[in-house]
């Protein structure tokens, strides 16, 4: 006749492999258990958005080569912004911009214009006015806006108020207002001032020295 405690030692292994198959005596987390998925594909994933923008970039940039203006303002904002990875260049921008506007892009033209202005501290003001020029010839509104108000500074109130027109043809209100203003200060001269058109022809690609 077994004992109450040999019968317990009897059991004692029955109780240990129910314990172990209905996981209360081990835990349940394996140790070769795979890192989560989402780990491992974010890098992939900016890897593949990096090379996307790098594609998009050297096609921007072929297209502006082969004149296709719109192009060259697309690669210049790249450039400007470092976009695909790469580092910000002006330069490298500004060299785009100014070929988007020869090739007659206004907003390459602003673009430049504005660059020439940041690069040299007080400004380039002969190239800045110029790209300046050449963006509102290319019916960039704000562009004849600005280009009125530097005009005006300058002494030149007769092209100042062409610029101003050419703004509010353009649908600018804040030229419409200029135009006004600028009429009203020259009064009876005005409507008989000979005033110098805009360019519109494109000056000669120059090279840049940084």
């Amino acid at each position: 006749m077994k004992t109450p405690l040999a019968t317990a030692l009897l059991l004692a292994p029955c109780l240990l492999a129910v314990a172990c198959s209905t996981g209360v005596a081990q835990p349940a987390a394996s140790p070769t258990a795979p890192e989560p998925s989402v780990a491992v594909a974010a890098p992939a994933a900016d890897e593949v958005e990096v090379r996307a923008a790098a594609q998009a970039l050297r096609e921007a940039a072929r297209a502006c080569d082969a004149g296709q203006a719109a192009r060259c303002a697309e690669a210049g904002h790249a450039w400007l912004r470092g976009e695909a990875g790469l580092e910000s260049n002006d330069l490298l921008a500004l060299h785009t911009f100014e070929r988007g506007c020869t090739f007659g892009d206004g907003k390459s033209c602003l673009e430049a214009a504005l660059l020439h202005r940041a690069r040299s501290e007080g400004g380039d003001e002969p190239r800045y006015l110029d790209f300046l020029n050449r963006a509102c010839a290319h019916d960039v509104a704000v562009a004849c806006t600005t280009l009125g108000f530097e005009l005006g500074e300058h002494g030149g109130i007769e092209r100042a108020l062409r610029s101003f027109e050419r703004s509010c043809e353009l649908g600018d209100q804040v030229g419409c207002k200029q135009a006004a203003a600028t009429r009203a200060l020259l009064g009876p001269e005005a409507s008989n001032a000979e005033v110098a058109p805009l360019a519109s022809e494109p000056a000669a690609e120059t090279a840049l020295v940084d």
